[in-house]
């Protein structure tokens, strides 16, 4: 408990003095004594049963030295990067020598044990209570602090399903019939066909999606979190008097402190979990690493991973109390990302490939992987894709039987797709083709949506927060950028036929990679390497790089200047002031 402590300490120490991103709750300074009573208690329960059966073959010097070794790997861990194999000898050392000073005051530690053992259990009990008193204190005041709401104001539920590619959805033709309630739900709402996210990875793009701004104004390169310099839409219906929840299951790039928790006065991340807790000690995840422990536990999947059901049941245990406001809540699913492994029976749906592999993680090759392989994981991908759309129907049917569907804007859309073998790459943020850019985006909302209408026209998620606003008939207090979706959606409305939509790559070097989309034409420039250009058309999955006839040498020339006024319109650093 002791050596939990200090390694708890000393992840909080490292995010809240250090500045670093750790990827653990706050929870973590009593997640890990607790992970270590289970790391160091197993070895302890057996050798007291091996001492109480067989006292002559287990010496206390013996006993010591082995439990002091399996208490300080944690430690010896947490503060380096050595190699593995010398963490062992240097946690040996200290085994050996922990074990000689024990024997010599054995009866004195004894005593300090006895005292000392409920002091520790009961400030561990007080960190996991005052943690999460504090923050239903916190989400009690925010919620009792909010201001009146304009009267018949709709709800807003915004659902991002993390590494969703439009092409695989059979709402959009594909031929697995991977999402039979996402068909049904276009059928009440309007479908975008040429939906594009602002960026090929989780956190520039939820960043964009929740600001308005361009990816690269933002400064989510790498690690670097959402900032407070500009707004986002869940402050802005805050303002309005909206409660707002936020409901994540990627922990890599959602949890709070990456940034995007701002404006949410609720907001869910890391589960209480058993695979939680093993995240928590830095031994637990040394050891889930080794590809033989996963076999031997037959776990392959991420330690935190919630599924879409556990995310759909969190959002609906609070948004039975949300009676006296309106609420805007963001559902992130994370049921698609790599390792695929859906729950059956969505597991075996599409699978034609009868022969074992193991899930393969984000940071996979494409040259490190077969064509069987690549087949098996998008098979699987399929089915994962299937299992969140069947929590997306029983998310709507409980709204729907509760009263509330009919007067909530519903957005489903995805925050980048994935690659599959396409132009030689798996995962994403690896490139700035269709497969990672195209994604989902459904709007219902029966008031001011029409059923059944699709948008041909190129459109970017950069737009959703000042659609948002504007379909709910609401100010905009911050003045976000872009433009509202409506103006596709309404019959009689104009649009511009030139507009360009912009997504992009933040690098440390601006400006970085960029895709433009104008009319049936994508340029892309990603970084040193040449400018390419496909018809979006003629040539869906972008196979013929046009850029060297003579129409894509014009219409690069076109989108060549088209880049030169984006590139002047770089980061403003300048912090935006905000209306009070």
């Amino acid at each position: 408990m002791v050596t939990g402590l200090v390694e708890g300490i000393s992840w909080l120490i490292k995010q809240r003095i250090w500045g670093e991103i750790i990827r653990m709750s706050v929870h973590v300074i009593w997640m890990d004594p607790v992970a270590n009573l289970i790391w160091v208690g197993l070895p302890g329960v057996l050798l007291a049963l091996t001492a109480l059966a067989c006292p002559r073959w287990l010496r206390w010097r013996a006993a010591m030295g082995i439990l002091v070794f399996f208490s300080s790997l944690s430690l010896v861990l947490l503060f380096t990067s050595m190699n593995r194999l010398v963490v062992l000898v240097v946690c040996l050392g200290l085994a050996v020598r922990a074990s000689r000073l024990m024997t010599n005051r054995r009866d004195s530690l004894l005593r300090l044990v006895r005292r000392s053992l409920p002091v520790l259990a009961a400030l561990v009990v007080a960190c996991a209570a005052g943690i999460g008193g504090w923050r239903r204190w916190y989400e009690y005041r925010a919620r009792h602090g909010l201001p009146a709401a304009r009267a018949g104001a709709p709800n807003v539920l915004l659902i991002i399903l993390d590494t969703v590619r439009e092409q695989n959805l059979s709402a959009y033709g594909y031929e697995r019939p991977t999402t039979p309630f996402l068909e049904h739900f276009a059928a009440e709402g309007t479908r975008f066909d040429l939906a594009l996210a602002p960026a090929p990875w989780t956190l520039p793009s939820h960043g964009s999606i929740f600001t308005g701004r361009r990816p690269t104004s933002l400064g989510t390169v790498r690690n670097e979190p959402l900032d407070d310099r500009y707004p986002t839409i869940s402050e802005a219906l805050a303002a309005h008097g909206y409660s707002t929840g936020g409901f994540v299951a990627n922990l890599a790039y959602c949890p709070r402190e990456l940034g995007l928790s701002r404006g949410f006065h609720h907001y869910e991340d890391y589960p209480m979990s058993l695979g939680t807790l093993v995240y928590a000690s830095r031994l637990g995840r040394v050891l889930m690493e080794f590809q033989r422990v996963q076999n031997l536990v037959g776990f392959h999947d991420i330690l935190w991973r919630k599924n879409a059901a556990e995310v759909t049941g969190e959002f609906l245990r609070w948004q039975e109390h949300q009676q006296t406001h309106p609420f805007f809540a963001f559902l992130n699913y994370f049921d698609a990302h790599q390792p695929y492994i859906p729950p059956e029976p969505f597991r075996s749906r599409f699978t034609t490939i009868t022969r074992p592999y193991v899930p393969r993680d984000v940071d996979v090759n494409f040259s490190d992987m077969t064509g069987d392989e690549i087949q098996w994981s998008e098979q699987q991908y399929d089915g994962s894709l299937a299992a969140m759309d069947h929590s997306l129907g029983q998310l709507m049917s409980t709204l729907k039987s509760r009263g509330v569907l009919d007067n909530t804007i519903v957005i489903i859309t995805a925050d980048h797709g994935e690659h599959f073998g396409d132009h030689r790459k798996v995962s994403h943020g690896n490139s700035l083709y269709r497969q990672l850019l195209e994604v989902p985006l459904i709007i219902r909302y029966p008031a001011r949506v029409p059923a059944g209408r699709v948008v041909s026209e190129p459109v970017s998620l950069a737009d959703l927060p000042r659609t948002v606003l504007d379909m709910a008939a609401l100010s905009d207090p911050y003045g976000f950028p872009g433009y509202s979706l409506n103006r596709y959606i309404k019959h009689d409305s104009t649009f511009d036929p030139n507009a360009i939509v912009l997504s992009e790559m933040p690098a440390l070097e601006l400006p970085g990679a960029t895709s433009l989309v104008q009319g049936n034409y994508h340029f892309i420039q990603w970084f040193e390497h040449p400018r390419q250009l496909f018809n979006l058309v003629e040539d869906p999955l972008e196979t013929r790089d046009l850029a060297a006839t003579p129409e894509g040498i014009r219409q690069i020339a076109k989108f060549n200047r088209a880049l030169a006024e984006i590139q002047r319109d770089l980061p403003v650093k300048k912090p935006v002031r905000r209306p009070r």
